[in-house]
């Protein structure tokens, strides 16, 4: 039998369904979807019911979402692959094949959602801090988002640094110390499009609820916090998760219906469907595929401290003196600096539609296995933004550099 209201589940019946700052008056949301099966079969998981709140319910919690984005100081945006859905890309929890599911094309072809967009615009403004994404796609960047912004913690399609992490793999040091700092520093969490059925990265989410809760039972009373306080997690998708008790709002409702409300309710324009494209300064661009970069030949950042070392050496104390040179012309040979092909290199073989590099690498480690192999070849795709964020200097790291040569020989590193 099935029903149009939800399963009861959490431990506060007072606002199974809302979050904890929600409305006694909400009516609960309507079952759109009824589906027996696990939304992510072998993990920690619920079924793949799907549910839509009314209209005036949907209008009040995205009031109360625009109010706790105003009082936060340090939101943080932590999505999965429901996000993405609507611009053709699959997902793993939905089941049912409603309506709303976009046409399914290649991962690479996809453009940014609505809200992508919308997310990325209110980085812009100040409201979202830090992104955690679980997906691979590229769609924040693609929607304007600065690669350092961004954690794509389970890997990334247009990092060759950053390969996929098989679900039994280790995730890589550097990304999972940034998500350390950010489950403690982050006072709001939104879950976008996450099933959270017991992943590492969760924990960006139900930390930050769990002192949300702490606070509030030490407080006694209900409503908005002020600034100096945690203000929870806050859930965005049609699904339960196992964490819905610990969420101090879920709004029920299609991603990108959510964020063109909030969008109108904190009087942000939307931002236009615009293709992303590198912002050069001229005085970095030498000519096409040759770029001025704040990078060392390691791929490291040049700091202030290094002008002082050529100072003391008795050298000229500009970074222009050590700035390199970053080749992506076809028929350039690059190095990985990191990761777990770091030190392999490759050939760029060209540019795609879209502007992202095309590099053939020849590795000898089978990474999903953690074996040494035969060489192979293997095409990595170098996402274009990679080159705005190496003339600015806004990242510790690049993935690639020119493989050095003197009189046509390579020098070693």
């Amino acid at each position: 039998m099935t029903s149009s209201q939800p399963e009861r589940r959490g431990q506060d019946q007072t606002y199974p369904w809302h979050g904890f700052l929600g409305s006694r008056s909400w009516a609960s949301p309507k079952k759109t979807q009824h589906c027996e099966e696990d939304a992510r079969p072998g993990y920690q998981t619920v079924k793949a019911h799907e549910y839509e709140d009314s209209a005036e319910v949907l209008h009040e919690k995205v009031q109360l979402l625009a109010e706790l984005l105003t009082r936060s100081e340090n939101c943080l945006v932590y999505s999965g692959a429901g996000l993405s859905t609507s611009s053709g890309i699959g997902d793993y929890a939905t089941k049912s094949g409603t309506k709303f599911a976009a046409k399914k094309i290649s991962g690479f072809s996809a453009q940014p959602t609505l809200a992508h967009r919308a997310l990325t615009a209110l980085h812009r403004e100040g409201l979202v801090q830090h992104w955690v994404q679980q997906n691979h796609d590229g769609l924040p960047q693609k929607a304007g988002l600065p690669q350092e912004c961004l954690n794509e913690i389970h890997g990334a399609w247009y990092d060759p640094t950053n390969p996929v992490v098989p679900m039994k793999g280790s995730l890589r040091g550097d990304l999972y110390e940034d998500l350390v700092q950010w489950e403690h520093r982050a006072d709001l969490t939104l879950s976008v499009g996450t099933s959270m059925c017991g992943m590492n990265a969760d924990r960006v989410f139900t930390t930050v609820s769990e002192k949300s809760i702490s606070e509030w039972k030490k407080r006694g009373t209900r409503g908005a916090p002020d600034r100096r306080h945690w203000l929870g997690g806050v859930i965005i998708g049609i699904q339960q998760t196992q964490y819905d008790s610990l969420a101090c709002l879920h709004i029920f409702s299609r991603i990108d219906r959510v964020m063109d409300l909030l969008l109108k309710a904190l009087s942000i324009d939307t931002p236009s469907n615009t293709p992303y494209t590198p912002d050069i300064p001229s005085e970095f661009l030498l000519n096409p595929g040759r770029f001025l970069v704040n990078y060392d030949h390691r791929g490291r950042l040049l700091r202030p401290a290094d002008d002082e070392e050529d100072e003391a050496a008795g050298g000229e104390s500009s970074n222009n003196t050590r700035r390199t040179v970053l080749d992506l012309r076809e028929g350039s040979r690059v190095r990985m600096v990191s990761g777990p092909y770091e030190g392999d290199e490759g050939v760029v073989t060209g540019q795609g539609q879209q502007g992202h590099y095309r590099i053939e690498f020849t590795h000898t480690l089978d990474y999903r296995n953690c074996k040494q192999v035969a060489p192979y070849r293997m095409l990595h795709i170098l996402g274009s933004w990679y080159v705005e964020a190496a003339v600015k200097g806004t990242l510790a790291e690049i993935p690639v550099v020119n493989v050095q040569t003197r009189g046509g020989k390579k020098v070693n590193s």
